[in-house]
C-alpha cells in the first residue's frame, strides 16, 4: 500500500522539535554509554544508562523544555542534558560502590533511581521559581 505522505512532509517532520530530541537521545545514549562503561564496569546497569539518556532525558525536554526553543536549541538541551545524566550516573556508581553494601545490578539501581528522580525534583521546582 503506498504511502500518502509526501516527501516534504516527512521532511518537516523529521525536523520536528519532538523527533530531533528523540534522535539525538538515541544516537548519544551509545557512545556515551560506552563512554560510561570504560570509566565504570558496568554490568547489567549499561542498560539503565541507556534508558536514561535515550528515553529519559528526550522525555525530560517535552515536559519541561523552554518554551521558544527550536531545533538547534532542542538538540542542544538534549546533548548536554545527556552529558550531565551521564556523569551522574558515573559518579553515583562509584560513591554507591564506596560506601554501601550492595552489589552489581543493585547499585545501578540505585544510582539510576536517584538520578531519574533528582533531574525531575530540579527540573520541576525550575519550572516554579
Amino acid at each position: 500500500m503506498p504511502s500518502s505522505t509526501s516527501p516534504a512532509h516527512r521532511w518537516s517532520r523529521l525536523r520536528d522539535e519532538r523527533t530531533l530530541t528523540i534522535l539525538t537521545g538515541i544516537c548519544l545514549a551509545a557512545p556515551l554509554s560506552y563512554l560510561a562503561q570504560t570509566v565504570v564496569a558496568l554490568g547489567d546497569g549499561l542498560v539503565l544508562l541507556l534508558l536514561l539518556v535515550g528515553v529519559g532525558v528526550p522525555t525530560a525536554y517535552d515536559e519541561y523544555s523552554p518554551v521558544d526553543g527550536g531545533p538547534a536549541r532542542a538538540v542542544g538541551w538534549v546533548a548536554v542534558a545527556s552529558c550531565v545524566v551521564t556523569a551522574e550516573f558515573v559518579a553515583l556508581v562509584l560513591v554507591c560502590r564506596q560506601f554501601l553494601p550492595l552489589s552489581g545490578l543493585a547499585v545501578e539501581t540505585v544510582a539510576f533511581l536517584w538520578v531519574a528522580l533528582l533531574n525531575v525534583a530540579f527540573l520541576t521546582v525550575r519550572d516554579r521559581v
